[in-house]
């Protein structure tokens, strides 16, 4: 089993050996949002303004708060299931675009059984009262 240097190193160079560059990282990340902004247009409409009303509300309620928070306010709202998964981290990122938010750097263990104890980060709301 690989241990985390030997990840961080497969990480850092692709299957041929080549580092890669700020350029490669610059342009996986652009095609990551373009991915992420993707997944949130191709979500029914009604869906897509429903969870995004749910996410300012928790903005509002919440001073920090996690995407467990969120997914937990949208099942109170009874908005539904999108039709991708990545939906939900898409409407949290755009409600960190559109300033509502931001990562405090910090991450907790996800409560959902399905997360499978993955690491979730935790966000600091910046329209709290």
């Amino acid at each position: 089993m690989p241990n985390q240097r030997d990840r961080a190193f497969e990480r850092f160079f692709d299957a041929g050996g080549k580092a890669q560059t700020d350029v490669d990282r610059r342009i996986g990340l652009a095609r990551k949002e373009a991915g992420t902004a993707r997944v949130l247009e191709n979500q029914h409409e009604k869906w897509r303004l429903a969870a995004t009303h749910v996410l300012y509300k928790v903005c509002l309620g919440f001073v920090e708060f996690t995407a467990d928070d969120f997914r937990r306010a949208a099942k109170e709202a009874r908005i539904g299931d999108p039709t991708h998964v990545n939906a939900w981290s898409a409407v949290m990122n755009a409600g960190a675009k559109s300033g509502w938010m931001q990562h405090t750097g910090r991450s907790e263990i996800s409560s959902r059984k399905k997360a499978r104890g993955r690491r979730v980060p935790i966000w600091v709301s910046l329209k709290s009262r």
